[in-house]
């Protein structure tokens, strides 16, 4: 009984790591098909990438990016390089070599939702239905 046992362990325990070998070198399935491979630890601290921007408008406007999981606005600085400028679309850094300019998914276009197009659709649903 002891001996099937531990058989049964080691092969539940060798099955484990095959799969979990395996799921290691599947690439992420929600990175955009356009979007640049991940870098190794190595590159500097923006060769990760620009992941998102953030901008709000109206009074006192400022942006935010995230370059490689840092929040950053203008003036601040990632590794060796400084934020000049955030767009809507891109985040421009400079150091002692020169300018980079990192663009946010350059396929996509961004367009502002329409409210008036929620209250119609609100209001052509029967109150107390759900979306499924």
């Amino acid at each position: 009984m002891n001996n099937a046992l531990t058989r049964h362990l080691l092969i539940s325990t060798t099955c484990l790591l095959v799969v979990m070998q395996t799921m290691a070198q599947v690439p992420d399935p929600t990175r955009p098909a356009d979007a640049p491979a991940a870098m190794s630890e190595a590159g500097n601290s923006s060769s990760q990438g620009l992941q998102a921007i953030i901008v709000r408008k109206g009074k006192g406007k400022h942006a935010t990016a995230i370059i490689a999981g840092q929040t950053v606005r203008v003036g601040d600085q990632i590794g060796e390089k400084r934020v000049m400028s955030i767009t809507e679309n891109t985040v421009s850094l400079q150091n002692a070599q020169g300018q980079e300019t990192l663009q946010l998914l350059p396929a996509a276009k961004k367009t502002l939702a329409s409210p008036s197009r929620a209250v119609r659709y609100r209001a052509s649903r029967p109150k107390g239905t759900t979306q499924k």
